[in-house]
């Protein structure tokens, strides 16, 4: 009886790990995220441009060549009061190819009344890659003039 027992046990073992992979596979939020860094340009005006530096794309600590862009964007600058954007087209696909700039017509807010002349930022840019596959997450400074 406890040979019975034990081998039941242990294929519901399996059962349930097989189960839990597969599904966190189709999750790309439950996955490692591609980790890479931005390339971040502020203007005499003060509007920050920034593109994802897609030579810098690594998963799991190995570069990956394959990342196109990244969509379903969320940029987030850190501050003492805290702030993010989301980008209204979670369609778009940003990549290195084309300066992003955060300005009031591709972005629902905008930064600039709460930074502070003089200091520096972190840029986090997190999203999908364009393929819907992986999450993305890369990072980036800039200095405030």
């Amino acid at each position: 009886m406890s040979k019975t027992y034990q081998v039941g046990a242990r294929l519901i073992v399996i059962a349930l790990l097989s189960i839990a992979s597969l599904s966190c596979r189709g999750n790309p939020s439950h996955s490692l995220p591609v980790k890479g860094t931005i390339d971040v340009e502020v203007a005499s005006d003060g509007i920050v441009c920034f593109s994802p530096n897609m030579d810098s794309a690594t998963f799991a600590g190995k570069p990956r060549d394959d990342i196109e862009g990244i969509t379903a964007i969320r940029i987030a600058i850190p501050m003492n009061i805290g702030w993010s954007t989301y980008h209204k087209n979670e369609f778009t696909v940003i990549s290195d190819e084309i300066k992003t700039c955060i300005t009031d017509n591709n972005f629902e807010d905008t930064p600039y009344k709460k930074l502070i002349h003089g200091n520096s930022y972190d840029l986090f840019l997190s999203g999908l890659t364009a393929d819907g596959i992986y999450h993305a997450d890369f990072t980036g400074e800039f200095y405030y003039p």
